[in-house]
């Protein structure tokens, strides 16, 4: 059957463009291809008895069942779980967005219309660079015949815009996207098929805001092409092209890059006998640094085979190996479904899934199957973390029998617990993303924080506002990072996640213990950022200012003197201790005292005294006045002399006799003091000298 009665017939082979793990370097979301070489011999017999003896298990073991699609979960908002979306390709084609829960579940979202066309292969990319997944895919129509690439722009919760068409050159088959002219925008190559004697390839350079130039095409000298991928396969920092065709004989076709957009065919290889619908996938897989490639080859249900050829790092593959995986060979993945670091690969064949293990050098072993339920002509296969335990899963679509299959990986090379889903009318191709994420949003910050005038050791408050200035379907997670290291600090929130944009000003409240310095400028700022794009932050200045402590000085004592003669030297002490914060310093000066009698203080003045100096002694001397039978008080006046408000006091007060003396006692004083050498008997019975 010629190419073109295949392709009226409505029959062309739609498998999408397996967008590859992050883990390895796939190219551009698609899988790697390789080409050419000899049977694994040794491995051949092995594989094909295992083959038969799993099959033979499997059907005896056959259950299935169907999940029907509810929608009562809520998982349609903003989310961070991998959707996939499919091509539906019956007689009215059209994409179908099913969105993840994160547990391995997919529920039908919305279908978007291609207008009466059969889909092509399927890429996705951010074509405008918003946050959000975009699609491409090729169409066809017959009756009239046209043929066009439709662009659907995202715009976040799994909803997308009116396509957009650009005309390409004729029946589009593969499609693939990459920076082709180093302009950091995506650009999109389709390969095209006039006749089974013509291909071409039609080239969109893009914008970078969604749109695409004008095709550019180049006649490639091949029959009938098939499926493309692009990777650097020469090094030299150029996106390449390789595209997989067939007629009679299958071959890879290199073409090589030049950083401009334009292409040149390198070389062709052929990789044997295989038949339409020939996909090929890109990825190194026997880990020496260069891109490989890997291509299913449908042998009609004869034995097929997974022919894998290997880069020389030039961008010559020369070397290449057979592997046995079953009958119908049809799509193709790779990842790490072990976890040991080497890509290994997941065929979907006639009822099956076939997984190859890689044994670390770039050959394939130890074949594993398992029941997909299904029979298909036509499918796509794909691999991820659909359900978040870490370990890839692969997802394969079952055209004939309007559902999708879903097996989890364990993280050992094995996949169980099998879940299959309606897909619409005639599932064929397959692209995985998250079409409704919780995009990082736009952290803006304001306020500011400045105290002054604030007592060293207390505790004050203050505010500042972030929010989300980010699109409709933002979700901003922030956190604050750093604070000044001086003083005590709290946040009420300290962080917060999923602030959309119309939530509008958060609220920090902020409490500081301000540091027990006096006269002081604390200056610092805190940084608050986007949990989900540390380029993307704020900062909030801080100011404090420290006074000084109003309440430093102390002074503890009281001088009383009774019954002091007149004119006597009086002995006391008081003392003077700094009350204030941990580090302040105290300067004092005794500045006031009584103005009767004779004053003198040691010491009279003192500097730098700090609390942890405890109190110091003030010895204090006075004359008393000479005045008799007087009551003296008063005040001494001790202050801070870097603050006149801030002072204490010691009570003051001396008496002189004038009662309890008789007249004629009061007689004989006055003439034993006029008399010092008269009287001693008489002195020693009254104690004179007890007045003296």
């Amino acid at each position: 059957m010629d190419r073109e009665r295949i392709i009226k017939k409505g029959l062309a082979s739609v498998i999408i463009v397996l967008i590859l793990i992050s883990s390895f370097p796939l190219i551009n979301g698609e899988s790697d291809i390789r080409l050419t070489g000899h049977i694994y011999n040794n491995k051949k017999d092995n594989n094909i008895s295992r083959y038969e003896e799993l099959k033979n298990d499997i059907q005896k073991n056959n259950s299935l069942e169907i999940i029907e699609q509810k929608k009562t979960l809520s998982i349609f908002e903003d989310d961070y779980f991998r959707d996939i979306i499919i091509t539906n390709s019956a007689s009215n084609g059209k994409i179908s967005v099913h969105l993840g829960n994160g547990s391995g579940e997919f529920f039908l979202f919305k279908n978007y219309s291609l207008g009466g066309v059969w889909p092509g292969d399927m890429v996705t990319e951010d074509f405008n660079k918003d946050g959000f997944l975009d699609v491409a895919v090729p169409c066809y129509r017959t009756l009239p015949y046209i043929f066009f690439l439709t662009i659907f722009l995202g715009e976040g919760g799994g909803l997308f815009k009116e396509p957009v068409n650009y005309s390409i050159t004729k029946y589009p088959f593969g499609i693939t996207s990459g920076d082709f002219n180093n302009d950091n925008n995506i650009d999109l190559a389709v390969v095209t098929v006039l006749s089974t004697s013509e291909t071409f390839l039609d080239v969109f350079l893009g914008y970078g805001n969604g749109s695409f130039g004008p095709k550019w095409s180049i006649e490639l000298p091949i029959d009938s092409g098939d499926r493309v991928v692009s990777g650097d396969f020469n090094n030299d920092n150029f996106l390449d092209l390789a595209v997989v065709s067939f007629n009679g004989q299958s071959y890879i076709t290199i073409l090589n890059g030049n950083g401009t957009g334009e292409f040149n065919v390198n070389q062709s290889y052929t990789i044997g006998q295989g038949y339409n619908d020939l996909e090929i996938i890109s990825c190194d897989f026997n880990l020496d640094g260069y891109l490989d490639l890997a291509v299913p080859l449908n042998n009609a249900g004869e034995e097929d085979y997974v022919f894998v050829c290997y880069n020389d790092g030039t961008g010559m593959f020369f070397d290449s190996q057979n592997f046995f995986v079953g009958n119908w060979a049809k799509s193709i993945t790779a990842g790490d479904f072990n976890q040991d670091g080497a890509p290994d690969l997941a065929v979907s064949i006639e009822d099956y899934i076939v997984v190859l293990m890689n044994n670390g050098s770039g050959g394939f072993e130890d074949l594993m199957m398992y029941d997909r339920g299904y029979s298909s002509q036509m499918d796509d296969i794909i691999t991820a973390d659909f359900n978040r335990d870490t370990y890839l899963d692969l997802v394969v679509t079952n055209c004939l029998d309007d559902s999708v299959t879903f097996l989890k990986g364990h993280g050992d090379g094995t996949f169980w617990d099998r879940q299959d889903f309606y897909a619409g009318i005639y599932p064929w191709g397959l692209v995985f993303g998250d079409f409704n994420p919780m995009l990082p949003g736009d952290l803006n910050g304001e306020g500011m924080l400045n105290w002054s005038g604030i007592k060293p050791g207390s505790t004050i408050y203050g505010d500042f506002t972030v929010e989300n200035i980010g699109g409709p379907h933002s979700y901003l997670n922030w956190r604050i990072e750093t604070f000044p290291d001086w003083g005590e600090w709290t946040f009420n929130p300290s962080d917060g996640y999923n602030l959309t944009s119309d939530q509008g000003l958060v609220t920090i409240n902020t409490t500081v213990v301000v540091p027990p310095i006096e006269n002081q400028l604390f200056t610092g700022q805190i940084k608050i950022v986007n949990i989900e794009n540390s380029n993307d932050y704020c900062v909030i200045s801080v100011f404090l200012e420290t006074s000084e402590n109003i309440e430093k000085i102390s002074c503890n004592g009281s001088l009383i003197w009774t019954d002091i003669k007149p004119g006597v030297t009086c002995i006391g002490n008081f003392t003077v201790e700094n009350i204030g914060d941990a580090f302040s310093d105290l300067n004092w000066a005794i500045t006031d005292f009584p103005d009767w009698g004779t004053w003198s203080f040691i010491p009279m003045t003192g500097e730098n005294l700090t609390p942890s100096d405890g109190s110091i002694t003030i010895s204090v001397i006075v004359k008393a006045p000479s005045k008799k039978h007087t009551s003296y008080t008063g005040q001494i006046r001790i202050i801070n002399t870097e603050n006149s408000s801030d002072y204490d006091t010691i009570p003051v007060s001396l008496a002189t006799p004038y009662q309890g003396h008789s007249t004629i006692l009061q007689i004989l004083l006055t003439l034993m003091e006029r008399f010092p050498n008269a009287f001693p008997l008489l002195r020693f019975l009254v104690g004179f000298n007890h007045y003296l």
